[in-house]
């Protein structure tokens, strides 16, 4: 049962650290917002035969990518990521592990890596097309022409109208070189649990770099402590289209038609997760979990099969099995331990790590009835 929180002291600390939250969370939401408008991804479809990855300038530089177009002209000639490295790892079939052994041996291994990655993707793919996705710079992703563009600027516009319409705030972001989340809320106070202090909304993330899908996921924030976990997934778009053709400006009208599409997908969806009925069930999660008790270890051990290093399996053990009760709930229940996950992405550095952990935080939760 979902309760509203009733003490006058209690909604007013409760109240309080809400609005801290909506003014330091919108600083990097406005952050996140302005690097998504700089960071426009330019375009190249090239043939696999015109890609080529050279050393960079020194021991320390990174590989860069080369594409050039039928008439021998440079269109592409930047650093790569190494997301990117990844991509191309992949299609030239050697495994990441052994790119970063051979780069770490010098000259020769840079040599070796740039060109193993350059044979294996012209003769291994000879006949493929690929889209090259630069910004900022950098080549960022190296996907197949299939890879179905969406510009997320309508999208994020569509979904900041649909939150202000009823009241809802933008209220953080969290924006890596690869992949953007963004925070939406309804600003009022319920009590799903004795003593938990709660708001929920959703969370908004994409990819135009092959990183994950366009997706909204229902979004939980416990006010004690500024701990938040992404729940259950009620939009997944997968970027995967019809085939671009080298002119990518011929297929602007494509970009424009998916764009609109995944929109309109995405307010409807904002519409369902911040309607008061899907804030009552997504409550009714953290109520379950704030009552069902776990065995500790049994559960620590559960993490390995979601490809949870090591180190960061000791810092969400160590966070749950602390005496903190102002920081994590208390009790041996399963809120405890999605806080735990929550207050290490809390204090994770790594924008991609932090988004991960947050959505495992959720993932633990019981699912919506």
């Amino acid at each position: 049962m979902t309760l509203i929180a009733t003490t006058q002291d209690q909604i007013e600390k409760s109240r309080a650290r809400l609005d801290r939250y909506i003014k330091e969370g919108s600083a990097r939401a406005v952050s996140a917002l302005e690097r998504i408008e700089r960071e426009v991804p330019t375009d190249h479809v090239a043939p696999a035969a015109l890609m080529r990855v050279v050393e960079g300038d020194g021991p320390n530089s990174p590989l860069w990518l080369n594409v050039q177009t039928r008439d021998e002209r440079t269109a592409v000639s930047n650093p790569l990521h190494r997301h990117a490295l990844g991509n191309l790892a992949s299609q030239a079939s050697m495994p990441m592990a052994y790119v970063d052994h051979l780069l770490g041996q010098g000259d020769w291994g840079r040599v070796l890596v740039a060109r193993n990655l350059t044979d294996g993707v012209r003769f291994g793919n000879a006949q493929s097309k690929y889209l090259v996705r630069t910004a900022g710079g950098n080549v960022r992703a190296v996907l197949s022409n299939k890879f179905r563009r969406i510009d997320a600027r309508p999208i994020l516009e569509m979904l900041v109208t649909e939150a202000s319409r009823i009241g809802a705030k933008c209220v953080d972001g969290t924006v890596s070189d690869i992949r953007v989340e963004m925070k939406f809320i309804v600003p009022r106070i319920l009590e799903p649990a004795p003593g938990e202090f709660m708001v929920f909304g959703f969370a908004w993330s994409n990819s135009d770099y092959g990183a994950g899908a366009n997706s909204l996921r229902s979004f939980a924030f416990r006010l004690a402590c500024f701990n938040g976990a992404t729940l259950e997934q009620n939009l997944r778009q997968i970027h995967l289209g019809r085939a671009l053709s080298e002119d990518v400006e011929w297929s602007r009208q494509t970009l424009e038609a998916d764009t609109r599409t995944a929109t309109f997908a995405a307010r409807d969806t904002a519409r369902a997760l911040l309607s008061d009925e899907r804030i009552a069930r997504t409550a009714d999660v953290i109520s379950r979990a704030h009552a069902e008790g776990i065995d500790p270890k049994a559960t620590l051990a559960g993490l390995k099969k979601k490809g949870i290093t090591k180190a960061t399996e000791a810092k969400i053990a160590e966070a749950f099995n602390s005496p903190d009760v102002v920081e994590l709930p208390p009790g041996n229940t399963m809120w405890r331990f999605s806080n735990a996950i929550s207050l290490v992405a809390r204090n994770t550095q790594d924008a991609e790590q932090k988004l991960e952990l947050e959505r495992l935080a959720g993932d633990v939760l019981p699912k919506a009835a």
